[in-house]
């Protein structure tokens, strides 16, 4: 579950980039450099950083450091108050990472009471019924996923301009899904 959440956002940091170049340096103590003061940011840019921090460290293969910061990035999602549609993805991410698919699966429906067809909210809801075990309703969100796409993306929503580069991995794993038994 691990390698699939860093599929769906890691492209985020490496798919503007030639794909030669690696994804950007990760700071903190084992690279040298000090890592950021997250008591002089906002919440939102304190579990912002954090979910990066997390990424990033996935998409560089360091799963024992993202595993590190998972709960303290939960944790700052939980101080922001509000999340809107993005920091609820963020969230459902770092719930399903942390091999919560309960939590993933309440968040993702936050994001889907707001917005049905939204498509970070269904493909989370999806891969949180898939490691529930619930295959049959997995299917139907990849479904509906696939159904919602092209109209989602007509909408030009912020979040979707911002995972822009993870759109194709969500909608390949939706297609390969959408059909299981």
């Amino acid at each position: 579950m691990i390698a699939l959440a860093a599929a769906i956002v890691a492209p985020r940091f490496t798919s503007s980039e030639p794909e030669s170049v690696a994804a950007p340096p990760i700071t903190g103590p084992a690279s040298g450099a000090n890592p950021p003061d997250l008591s002089t940011m906002t919440p939102e840019q304190a579990a912002g950083n954090l979910y990066d921090r997390v990424m990033r460290t996935l998409s560089a293969g360091d799963t024992a450091q993202a595993m590190s910061f998972v709960p303290m990035a939960i944790s700052a999602y939980g101080m922001v108050g509000e999340l809107d549609n993005d920091g609820l993805y963020h969230l459902a991410v770092l719930e399903l990472v942390s091999n919560d698919p309960a939590a993933a699966r309440e968040t993702a429906g936050e994001i889907l009471a707001r917005e049905p067809n939204h498509l970070f909210g269904l493909i989370t809801a999806g891969q949180a019924e898939n490691m529930l075990g619930n295959s049959e309703e997995a299917a139907s969100l990849y479904s509906q996923f696939l159904e919602s796409y092209d109209s989602e993306i007509a909408l030009e929503r912020a979040e979707y301009a911002e995972h822009e580069p993870a759109l194709p991995d969500m909608r390949a794993e939706a297609e390969r899904l959408a059909n299981q038994p």
